[in-house]
């Protein structure tokens, strides 16, 4: 993701600075790039993904201006932020279940012995 984003950035933050139109195909390459990520871990609930409605908006429109802000908030993401947010999904998509099953197995054994730690407390 840090590769396509920062390859983006050096395109589109001039333009926001300049306060120039922002080129379809660049924001579409950077939209395509942000989904086919964000897909290897299902839905997530901190999408960049940019939402049609941004994508179509023109310079004139209201909504131009929440694109420009998005697009400079995802461009303005360094290396470690950037890694902090995989590490996140990753975690989420982790502890949903299903993907490695020692380690669903070892959190169930977890759950049960806390469960029962509980039910001696009381």
């Amino acid at each position: 993701i840090f590769s396509f984003t920062t390859e983006a950035s050096a395109t589109l933050l001039p333009l926001i600075r300049e306060s120039k139109p922002l080129p379809l195909a660049v924001l579409s390459a950077l939209n395509t790039g942000i989904q086919s990520n964000e897909k290897r871990y299902g839905s997530c609930a901190k999408s960049d993904v940019i939402p049609d409605q941004l994508m179509n908006a023109k310079p004139d429109a209201k909504l131009y201006s929440a694109l420009l802000k998005k697009v400079e908030t995802i461009c303005g993401r360094d290396l470690a932020e950037l890694e902090n947010r995989e590490a996140d999904r990753f975690r989420v998509h982790l502890l949903k279940g299903g993907v490695h099953k020692d380690l669903d197995s070892k959190r169930a054994a977890l759950a049960a012995a806390l469960s029962n730690s509980k039910q001696q407390l009381f």
